[in-house]
């Protein structure tokens, strides 16, 4: 059981770090391979907002999800052929032929919103999660030689937990910014139905 989290947890740190959350911006090399990681992070937001009704920026998925289309929409302004084609790619057709324009322009409008709240907390969760991972693998190590390093491997997961619920409350879903963004994903998402 431990083991599954600790390789949950260090999927996740990889996953991030690779999307370029940390960084703040894109670490694809080109529009086509931007176009397939917002595609994919845009089918995660819709596959979430069909289970929940609506975007949830209390859920960390969403959060890494809406971070990784951010810092991948870029792509559309470099070459918007290559980019459609990793967004329906990445998508697995959910953008496909008769939405791509609506989509397209619903992103072009997300990349002129300062979201850097949401993709700051994208990158605290990110370095929290692969904070939790380290602790969680100190842990397991420390078991076998000391039943003493629970407890201080316990405490750190549990701070890295509240910094993790701190990151998420730091994103304010009323701010004009955040609403537009939520209103426009929701806009998107009516292309798909």
């Amino acid at each position: 059981m431990k083991l599954n989290v600790i390789i949950a947890a260090a999927a996740a740190a990889i996953l991030a770090a690779s999307c370029g959350i940390l960084g703040g911006t894109s670490t694809t090399p080109n529009p086509n391979a931007s176009g397939a990681a917002a595609g994919a992070a845009l089918k995660g937001l819709y596959g979430q907002y069909q289970a929940d009704g609506k975007v949830d920026l209390k859920n960390h998925n969403n959060i890494i999800n809406l971070a990784t289309l951010l810092n991948n929409i870029d792509g559309i302004k470099n070459d918007n052929t290559a980019f459609v084609g990793g967004l329906i790619t990445g998508s697995s057709n959910l953008v496909n032929t008769n939405n791509q324009t609506g989509v397209v322009n619903g992103l072009t409008s997300l990349a002129g919103i300062d979201l850097s709240t949401v993709t700051n907390a994208a990158a605290q969760i990110a370095a929290q999660t692969a904070a939790s991972a380290a602790a969680a693998t100190a842990q397991a190590q420390q078991e076998a030689q000391q039943q003493a390093q629970t407890a201080t491997a316990t405490t750190a997961a549990t701070t890295a937990n509240a910094a993790i619920t701190d990151a998420v409350n730091s994103i304010n879903t009323t701010t004009t910014e955040v609403a537009t963004a939520i209103n426009t994903l929701g806009s998107i998402f009516s292309l798909f139905k």
